[in-house]
């Protein structure tokens, strides 16, 4: 069973927008929103797959 996110999805949404609007690395903008890179890398998939599959 999958712990609970930490991040309401507001936040999750906010910080992939600012990633894709950003000129920063996500590296830098994770850093920022105190959020590991990899993680904002995950939702920035999670989100382009939640984009192709709502077409």
């Amino acid at each position: 069973m999958a712990l609970p996110s930490k991040y309401t999805p507001e936040f999750r949404e906010e910080a992939v927008q600012i990633a894709l609007r950003s000129s920063k690395t996500v590296t830098e903008v994770g850093r920022e929103l105190g959020i590991n890179p990899e993680t904002l890398r995950g939702l920035g998939e999670e989100a382009r797959e939640a984009e192709r599959t709502s077409r």
